[in-house]
């Protein structure tokens, strides 16, 4: 029966590798990124699938618990299926401007703030859509 010798200077290497890789694996934040929320919602606009809307939406919100229907949400998305599509999208911190084009070719700019805040090293990411405006209009907060 032979044996394998491994060598302590070996088994340090191939312990540094693996505490290497975890560590890299765990800086890189979970969660979903201000626009990461703003794309899943237009998509969810987009296949009209409002139930799924209150997961990206701040649940200490005033309209929290109203924000699930599809009476509530083509109010403001009034094209909504047609489909929106996201022409720009900027800031990635707790305001995301957004220019969404629905199906008839109206133009919207829509703002989303967001409570929350970024992942670090131990903690996911925990952004959720705070508000939603348009021009004047309140679409949700």
């Amino acid at each position: 029966m032979k044996r394998t010798r491994i060598s302590i200077v070996g088994l340090l290497k191939v312990l540094v590798v693996v505490a290497v890789t975890l560590a890299l694996a765990a800086c890189s934040p979970g969660g979903d990124s201000p626009q990461d929320l703003v794309r899943s919602f237009v998509s969810a606009i987009d296949s009209e699938n409002y139930s799924s809307i209150q997961s990206y939406l701040d649940s200490g919100a005033d309209r929290y618990n109203t924000a699930n229907t599809a009476n509530y949400w083509t109010t403001y998305f009034p094209t909504a299926g047609a489909p929106y599509s996201i022409n720009s999208l900027s800031g990635d911190g707790p305001v995301t401007a957004v220019i969404a084009s629905g199906g008839n070719d109206s133009t919207g700019t829509y703002e989303f703030t967001f409570s929350g805040s970024e992942g670090n090293l131990f903690n996911d990411s925990d952004y959720k859509i705070r508000t939603i405006t348009t021009g004047s209009t309140t679409v949700f907060e």
